[in-house]
């Protein structure tokens, strides 16, 4: 490498002003040892075909040139590297594999047959961990799902701008939320006082947003920053659950949630807050595999690989987020679930309490529904749950063996009719209707009796039409 020394004219004093002649630096950046820097300097476009420089020294007439661009606009040696992008009018150095010995007067310039502007930036490298700031390092989501994590900054920096950005370099991140401005879409940060840390949510992920971030923070002459790897995964890590349930006031809601068999012997939970980091847990199964507590019960099925959460005698203060969680050594895979609970009697369809119907015999129901779901789907399904009932029949589909669906549009009702039943027939059943959103059903209890009775087929004939 050369040594500059530049000749400037005899006929007149010469004042050096850094920065000027067209040329502008960051004035510090900061890195940490084993990490790596970047920083842009940015020049007037009189400049566009000369050759870009990065020198060394205290003083910018014999800083020692550590590369330059030349006849390429990307040059890289060792671990220095120089990118001149001129659409933009910037340059570009990156130096990588940092020691406490690259801290040091570096300046940004510019290859000019008069004299080179220049501009000069102070690096600093401190050791790895030195910053009052910590983020977790890593963090994982699900596709159209959510995550957040939380940043520790030390005491002092309270009335500081804290910020979450993306980018390979903290020095030239995208600034994407901060903490004294609203929210930006679907990303937001929230601020601890207290315990000195901000938590930064993402919502509504995609494959992505997955890549490098960076907890920041603004100090008094550098900003801190501490990496964040985000990653976002297909699917849930192997746990899967259903996106909204309902339940009416004074009922009960069940769901389940389906893992993979790599989660057989762990505990699975379920747990309330709409961060998934620091949700309350409402129940766990522990050692046993069947859990109550208050109106809470879990249950875990090692066979079918899925635990299911019972919510009982709901109230409408029981709305809110939810998750499915499993707990696991490395990361608690969890699922978010919004369960919703509506005052009794707000849903759509109606239909009678309780039908009966004899063996061999068949049986006809009517569910009235509301007006403004002419369109809709309608159907009739069977389980303890209406959310997870198994479907037997549909008005959009053709009959399904021996039952079948009639809908009459200008009663807004749909009749139901159940043929050759047995004994087995007997059981809770659904009118469900679709919803934009949500499905709405109205529970039915079936129940088949054996033989016949004359005062029977007359209570029959009474209950079979609401």
């Amino acid at each position: 490498m050369k040594t500059l020394l530049r000749i400037f004219p005899l006929w007149g004093v010469i004042t050096l002003l850094p920065g000027s002649w067209g040329l502008r630096g960051p004035r510090e950046v900061r890195g940490l040892v084993g990490g790596s820097l970047s920083l842009q300097c940015q020049y007037e476009n009189d400049y566009e075909t000369h050759n870009k420089y990065w020198c060394q020294g205290d003083t910018w007439i014999l800083c020692h040139i550590l590369i330059q661009t030349e006849s390429n606009r990307h040059i890289t040696q060792g671990r220095i590297s120089i990118r001149d992008n001129v659409a933009a009018l910037t340059f570009t150095v990156t130096m990588e594999e940092l020691t406490q010995g690259d801290s040091g007067k570096y300046w940004c310039g510019i290859d000019d047959s008069l004299f080179d502007p220049g501009d000069p930036v102070a690096v600093t490298v401190l050791p790895a961990g030195s910053w009052g700031l910590k983020g977790p390092g890593e963090v994982r989501g699900l596709d159209e799902g959510s995550l957040s994590l939380e940043c520790q900054y030390e005491r002092g920096y309270d009335i500081n701008r804290k910020y979450w950005c993306r980018g390979d370099e903290w020095s030239s991140c995208d600034i994407l939320a901060e903490t004294e401005s609203e929210a930006k879409d679907i990303i937001s940060i929230t601020e601890n006082f207290t315990a000195h840390t901000f938590t930064v949510t993402m919502e509504q992920l995609t494959e992505a947003d997955s890549g490098k971030y960076w907890c920041g923070i603004e100090g008094l002459r550098w900003n801190y920053g501490d990496p964040v790897t985000v990653t976002v995964l297909p699917g849930s890590w192997g746990l899967h659950g259903p996106r909204e349930v309902r339940g009416l006031v004074g009922g009960s809601l069940s769901l389940q949630c389906q893992y993979e068999n790599d989660y057989e012997t762990h505990n699975k939970y379920w747990c309330q807050g709409d961060i998934r980091v620091s949700c309350r847990i409402l129940i766990q199964t522990e050692s046993n595999r069947h859990m109550t507590q208050g109106r809470i019960s879990i249950r875990d099925n090692v066979t079918a690989l899925t635990f299911t959460v019972t919510v009982e005698q709901l109230t409408e203060a029981d709305s809110g987020k939810y998750w499915c969680g499993i707990d696991d050594s490395l990361l608690d895979p969890g699922a978010p679930v919004v369960m919703t609970v509506l005052p009794a009697g707000s849903w759509g369809p109606r239909s009678p309490r309780e039908v009966k119907g004899l063996v061999g015999g068949s049986l006809s129901l009517q569910c009235q529904y509301e007006r403004g779901y002419d369109i809709n789907r309608k159907y009739w399904c069977r389980g303890e749950e209406w959310s997870s009932c198994h479907f037997l029949a549909e008005t959009e589909s053709e009959a399904k063996d021996r039952i079948s669906i009639m809908e009459n549009i200008t009663a807004h009702t749909f009749t139901v009719t159940m043929e050759q039943l047995t004994q087995a027939d007997s059981g809770k059943y659904w009118c469900g209707t679709e919803g934009l959103r949500w499905n709405y059903g109205d529970p039915v209890i079936v129940t088949v009796l054996p033989g016949f009775d004359v005062s029977l087929q007359a209570d029959l004939d009474g209950h079979g039409v609401p």
